[in-house]
């Protein structure tokens, strides 16, 4: 007698909650035929299912929506559209949307530029804990683009994206203890926050995390860790980490 396939009870459950309404369930369908999970991957399917769920006011759907309209992602790009179902998530307060629109308007995507706006935008998200939006309010801060330059707030922003593990908050906040530019001068914090973006695979952080190690400065001297480090980055994409590699085959082949 031949075994009888296996029934995904769970995703039995979620496809009869969807049919019958549910928005979350709705949503949650969406997201395991985007991402392939427990079901064939099919963009489409997860369109469709995003779009029942956002239709009927789910904020995590509208967010996701606009994602799909802006990145063509199941359906044809729409920028217009985007904007439109991005908005309707942050009219709902959902801190992703309200940074996701503040980059809209920071980069002129489907509306016209305003860097005012923007920082609103990542203001109310990062109030709410967005890592992103912190680290770009810390950005916004130090560059002082739509707002006064404050080196110490964009260290407070800076601080509290790294404190969730983003790894470019993690790396500037190593820069920043390293040269006493807007944090006092630690060697000790500069190295403890520089291998924690390393750990991440943070392009700049391994790089500049391989010359310590090739030059033996904070570190003890290991080239061989350096140049592991200095791969690692080439993985990433980072050009200098390219370019010391090559000169480094040329170094081996001569």
């Amino acid at each position: 007698m031949k075994d009888e396939p296996e029934v995904d009870v769970e995703f039995s459950r979620k496809c009869l909650a969807a049919e019958q309404g549910d928005a979350k369930a709705q949503y949650s369908l969406a997201e395991a035929y985007a991402t392939g999970d427990g079901v064939a991957q099919d963009l489409s399917e997860a369109f469709r299912w995003v779009c029942l769920a956002a239709d009927q006011g789910f904020a995590e759907a509208q967010y996701r929506l606009g994602l799909m309209y802006a990145t063509a992602s199941g359906a044809e790009q729409d920028l217009e559209e985007a904007v439109r179902w991005t908005r309707l998530a942050v009219d709902q307060g959902y801190a992703a949307a309200q940074f996701k629109l503040g980059m809209f308007y920071a980069r002129a995507t489907g509306v016209r530029k305003d860097v005012e706006e923007a920082v609103r935008l990542f203001r109310l998200a990062a109030d709410q804990g967005d890592a992103m939006a912190q680290f770009n309010l810390g950005v916004v801060y130090g560059t002082g683009q739509g707002v006064s330059q404050d080196l110490a707030e964009a260290m407070r922003w800076t601080r509290l994206a790294a404190d969730q593990g983003h790894a470019k908050a993690q790396h500037v906040l190593a820069s920043a203890y390293a040269t006493g530019e807007g944090a006092p001068k630690d060697r000790t914090e500069a190295l403890r926050w520089l291998r924690l973006a390393a750990e991440q695979e943070e392009a700049g952080a391994l790089m500049q995390l391989a010359d310590l190690y090739m030059m033996g400065e904070g570190v003890p001297k290991d080239v061989d860790e350096g140049i592991r480090l200095t791969r690692l980055a080439a993985k990433q994409g980072e050009p200098l980490a390219e370019e010391m590699l090559r000169e480094l085959n040329k170094l081996t082949e001569s």
